[in-house]
């Protein structure tokens, strides 16, 4: 590796390149989850997954949809963790008791959404190879999904360019009931319309209906992200040239990260497709039951620097032979070294 490369390399933490990857080198899906109209109390289920649990990993082919009975969760997170509520987005305001109000004009022309999803985001990055390497998966990365946070969307049907004075009224989020291992559970009266700014008189569904406004839905998707051979391969040569086995949970235990585990949904049909599909020499590792040692399921931590693991000490020597660098990682390089250089030369043109 040249010398500026390493020393690039060497200035840039995991939570750096992490980032990088995170937020410019992803793929973004839409998968729908459920879709509800309060005036006919209709709850259609758009899914087959069990349940829809933000941070978990999915196998979800891109030649089919989420909800086709091939979807099926691989990983989550071992320990409960905390969600956070977002808060409603759109041109409206809140009101005293926590509702909020939105002009019928409005709800024409802004989307109106909040989301929901753990405090926790780039820690599958840590700990992806260890996975895929549990299942023997060496192909078709860009089919493994994080479900990274829960949107709940209105949606208006028909679309009117007029609709009548009014408001509509939404529910404080909390009233959905977002957590750990749940999608929404959706509440007595999500929303309805209203003539009058204080929202006291309520319309019926049938009566706003009359009246012009027009038929209120509520979506809730998630928000996947993928990343493709190139991504995962780059974060492979970059642990390694910190000193970490891409191929273990180190990294995630050096950083205090919480540990993905397999999922029990994580059967031996899945695993036996993914074997046939990369055409691999051994049967992939299948999911722990509960008579398993948990030993075994979380390596021992061996640090680079004899059991050294302070956050401030990120470098180490590489642990096996070098690969063909990837081309992610060569551009994750370049974007931080050109970062270096433009920050140079403002040291150099600035003022004296």
């Amino acid at each position: 590796m040249p010398h500026l490369e390493r020393t690039v390399l060497d200035s840039m933490t995991t939570h750096q390149y992490h980032e990088i990857c995170y937020y410019e080198l992803v793929h973004h899906s839409r998968h729908e989850i459920r879709y509800w109209e309060p005036s006919q109390r209709q709850d259609i289920l758009m899914t087959a997954l069990e349940k829809v649990n933000p941070g978990a990993i999915i196998f979800c082919p891109s030649k089919n949809p989420l909800g086709d009975e091939v979807d099926v969760e691989i990983a989550t997170v071992a320990r409960e963790i905390d969600y956070l509520i977002g808060i409603w987005r759109g041109q409206g305001d809140y009101m005293e008791d926590g509702w909020f109000r939105v002009k019928s004009d409005y709800v024409m022309e802004c989307p109106i959404f909040f989301g929901a999803g753990c405090l926790f985001d780039m820690v599958w990055l840590s700990q992806a190879n260890h996975v895929f390497s549990r299942l023997g998966i060496t192909s078709n990365f860009e089919d493994y999904v994080l479900l990274s946070y829960i949107i709940v969307e209105i949606t208006v049907s028909p679309t009117i360019p007029h609709p009548p004075e009014g408001y509509l009224f939404l529910c404080p989020p909390e009233q959905f009931h977002i957590g750990p291992s749940t999608s929404c559970k959706w509440p007595e009266c999500p929303a309805y319309w209203s003539l009058d700014s204080s929202g006291v008189q309520r319309l019926s569904w049938d009566d706003a209906a009359s009246l012009g406004f027009p038929r209120i839905g509520i979506m809730e998707y998630v928000d996947g992200r993928s990343w493709d051979a190139r991504v995962y391969e780059g974060l492979r040569q970059f642990h390694q040239a910190k000193g970490y086995d891409p191929d273990s949970q180190e990294l995630a235990l050096h950083l205090g990260q919480p540990l993905y585990e397999l999922s029990r949904q994580t059967n031996t049909s899945f695993a036996h497709s993914v074997h046939q599909e990369n055409s691999i020499g051994e049967d992939p590792i299948q999911a722990p039951t509960d008579s398993d040692d948990e030993s075994e399921d979380v390596p021992k931590l061996t640090h680079p620097n004899g059991g050294n693991t302070s956050l401030n000490n990120d470098s180490g020597p590489p642990r096996a032979e070098e690969a063909p660098v990837s081309s992610t990682f060569k551009f994750v390089l370049s974007m931080q070294l050109t970062l270096l250089l433009f920050h140079m030369l403002l040291w150099l043109v600035g003022p004296a």
